[in-house]
């Protein structure tokens, strides 16, 4: 029997939110990188293993999330400047509106920065549903806007280690991997954790909490600091995938521009920069640790939903790229692991579901563990009948977008397409190596144009900013 989900109507709810996280990272996974809390996670809820993001750049998948909405909803293509509306409702706002009080730590990207000082944006995420905030911004901004974390690393007499660091990498080697030279307990990750974890630890209110925590990474530069980023020197890292074609095949796609302008990676290169990688996610995954123990201590532990998943992944090196901005699986697939409270009885626990997801599922899986109601204000569709068991599929197919370009991606076929409308490139996932060649060219036409059209479709119908499902 499904589990009605008004028994836990009460539960927590945490949501952990890493930048710029491949799925295939995690051990749950299948990855390099060593991650025992997670993977013991893993064990106790459901791993999702088709889940994409609505975009594969930070802030147009970041408000997708948020709103429920695609990016095309707000026009927002790439990683532009954008203050997230305010109307309609968001899945913060409505989580609040249930009873919860919501806080967030860490980063959001839900606005523009203006003024490069996140205090002064505090009032607008409380307008968002946030009731407690401190925010924090990506490594690069890191090292114009303030925050209350800048302030401590000033009063530390840290910020300028910092500044000095991300510049000199930025001018002579982007893709360096050493280590950071701020004090471990001072790196964002580790503060930002540490600032939940403080949180939870003086939390009073009568209210039920929802709890967001935006770790920074392990988004680029590769600086994981000690011990964990020589945690991996004895890890057999695999080797970069390579692609099987010429980038001059391509029709004109920002893949295509991307693959003709590759940076000079060394396989050496490629290996550290891989291990650095791995040691933030083992970082990460530490101080997930030490918040579920906090729950413990709390009691609570065995009373909270928690979802555990990431913004967009990263390449790595992978076809000679790096950072995201592509359709390929290493940026767009992300990973995603639920966890229910104690005593919510689905099926799929301990198990991998293939259901095809888009990231902003997330929002509304939320909205309903809290007693809300996201379907008339947003395209997501709660995850609870899947989690509960049902066998119908939760979506046929997830739609991306990019800088004018759409993805189409079920359990088989990936389709890109480009600016102009033109498929650009199509993997088959039942060959061997299937992102590494393009099956376009050899493809039955009437598959293309049966994708092409289903993709438009959606597309078409996500227009109207009423959902119709």
């Amino acid at each position: 029997m499904p589990t009605d989900v008004s028994q836990h109507r009460n539960a927590n709810l945490l949501l952990i939110l890493t930048d710029q996280q491949r799925q295939d990272s995690l051990g749950c996974y299948g990855g390099w990188a060593k991650t025992p809390v997670l993977d013991s996670l893993a064990c106790r809820g459901i791993v999702f293993s088709n889940c994409y993001a609505n975009a594969p750049v930070c802030a147009p998948s970041r408000i997708a999330l948020a709103s429920g909405r695609y990016p095309h909803n707000f026009g927002l293509w790439h990683n532009a400047g954008f203050d997230l509306p305010l109307t309609p409702p968001n899945w913060m706002r409505l989580v609040r509106d249930s009873g919860y009080r919501t806080a967030l730590f860490g980063k959001s990207h839900l606005h523009k920065k203006t003024g490069n000082d996140l205090l002064q944006y505090e009032d607008f995420m409380r307008r968002l549903g946030y009731d407690d905030i401190e925010e924090v911004v990506g490594p690069r901004a890191t090292i114009t806007v303030r925050s209350r974390m800048t302030d401590t690393w000033s009063d530390a007499g840290v910020l300028d280690l910092y500044r000095n660091d991300i510049q000199d990498r930025l001018k002579n080697n982007p893709w360096m991997a050493r280590p950071s030279p701020l004090p471990l307990q001072y790196y964002p990750d580790v503060y930002v954790a540490d600032r939940a974890i403080a949180y939870l630890a003086g939390y009073k209110f009568q209210k039920p909490w929802c709890l967001t925590v935006g770790f920074p990474g392990p988004h680029e530069p590769w600086d994981c600091p000690e011990p964990f980023a020589s945690m991996h020197e004895q890890v057999e890292i695999p080797p970069p995938k390579s692609l099987h074609y010429q980038p001059e095949t391509l029709r004109e796609s920002t893949l295509r521009k991307r693959l003709l302008t590759r940076p000079p990676l060394t396989g050496e290169a490629v290996s550290e920069l891989r291990r650095n990688y791995a040691g933030s996610i083992s970082l990460i995954d530490a101080k997930v640790g030490d918040l579920l123990r906090q729950l413990q201590v709390r009691g609570e532990l065995d009373n909270t939903w928690i979802i555990f998943t990431s913004d967009h992944g990263e390449m790595n090196g992978d076809y000679g790229l790096l950072y995201k901005n592509a359709f390929f699986d290493e940026a767009i697939k992300v990973p995603l692991l639920v966890v229910p409270p104690a005593g919510f009885g689905s099926p799929l626990l301990g198990q991998i579901s293939d259901e095809i997801i888009e990231l902003f599922d997330v929002g509304a899986t939320l909205v309903e563990a809290a007693g809300g109601d996201f379907a008339g204000n947003s395209f997501a569709k709660s995850l609870m009948p899947s989690i509960n068991g049902s066998t119908t599929p939760h979506r046929d197919f997830a739609m991306a977008e990019f800088k004018g370009e759409l993805l189409y991606a079920d359990k088989r076929w990936k389709l890109a397409i480009n600016a102009n409308s033109e498929p650009y490139m199509l993997t088959d996932r039942l060959k061997p190596e299937f992102e590494s060649n393009n099956a376009l060219e050899a493809a039955d036409a009437s598959v293309v144009e049966d994708l092409r059209g289903k993709l438009f479709a959606r597309f078409l119908r996500t227009q109207n900013l009423t959902p119709s499902q």
